[in-house]
This record gives C-alpha cells, sequence and structure tokens, in this order.
C-alpha cells in the first residue's frame, strides 16, 4: 500500500506502543533527510576448474532477498537526543515518514529494526535547544 509521505518517523522500543487509533511507536521525530539503502547479500565463486557458483538469501519463492538499512538526519531537541541515545544497539519498532496520516492506524507500516549508529551533525541555536543527527537503523 503506497502511503503519503510525513515529515517525521516514529521510533520507539517495541514495548512502547501507543494504543488506538494510531497503534505506532510512542516517540515522534522531524525528518530532516532520509537515506534508504538497498542491497542483498549474495557471493559469486569459482570452483578449481573454473565453475561459477552464484548464491544469495531469498525469499519463499526464491527471489533475492532485499534488505533496507534506514539513515535519517533528525532535528531534535536535547531530550529527544537523551532518548535516542538510550536506544543504541536496541532493537526499536520503526514507523518510516511513508505511513498513515496522524490519526490513522500505523500497525500495517510498523518495522523491526537495530538502532545501529548516531552521530551529532550540527546545532541550530545559541541556547542549544535544536540538534541535527544522523541515525542508522539495520533491518532485524
Amino acid at each position: 500500500m503506497a502511503y503519503p509521505t510525513q515529515n517525521h518517523i516514529h521510533l520507539d522500543l517495541p514495548e512502547n506502543t501507543g494504543g488506538a487509533p494510531e497503534n505506532a511507536p510512542l516517540a515522534t521525530y522531524t525528518v530532516t533527510d532520509w537515506s534508504p539503502d538497498i542491497h542483498t547479500i549474495a557471493s559469486f565463486d569459482r570452483a578449481w576448474d573454473g565453475t561459477s557458483y552464484f548464491g544469495s538469501i531469498v525469499d519463499g519463492s526464491g527471489n533475492p532477498r532485499h534488505f533496507v538499512n534506514m539513515r535519517y538526519t533528525l532535528r531534535v531537541t536535547q531530550d529527544q537526543y537523551d532518548t535516542l541515545e538510550s536506544l543504541l544497539l536496541n532493537a526499536v519498532n520503526l514507523v518510516n515518514i511513508r505511513h498513515p496520516d496522524d490519526g490513522d492506524d500505523h500497525t500495517d507500516a510498523i518495522v523491526s529494526y537495530r538502532f545501529m549508529e548516531m552521530k551529532y551533525l550540527k546545532w541550530h541555536d545559541p541556547l542549544l535547544q535544536w540538534h541535527d543527527i544522523s541515525i542508522l537503523l539495520l533491518p532485524t
């Protein structure tokens, strides 16, 4: 299903999911950049006689399985920054920027990821109230 593009993501621990009507992870973050990295896992080798062998991870139908790493640039407050820092290396639930409108059920848009990396990019005001950070999420 094609969802509209939103200006935010929902990202939190699996146990922190809100109730109806959205059923989405509780924490939301403003997105300023999104870079999905789609890849497959494959190998190509040759036997001693030169015969080639190709293998890849496939789905139940035999099609190559695609994995999508997600990299976001988020504009966050200091409290949100601290919350994200506490999520590092944890399994998290993500609702990507393409998801149902606020107030609609988000259940079908929830995907499990591992929060692998967080980089500080810059701050936006003299009081350090807004920060840009980059995060990397890997599929589980």
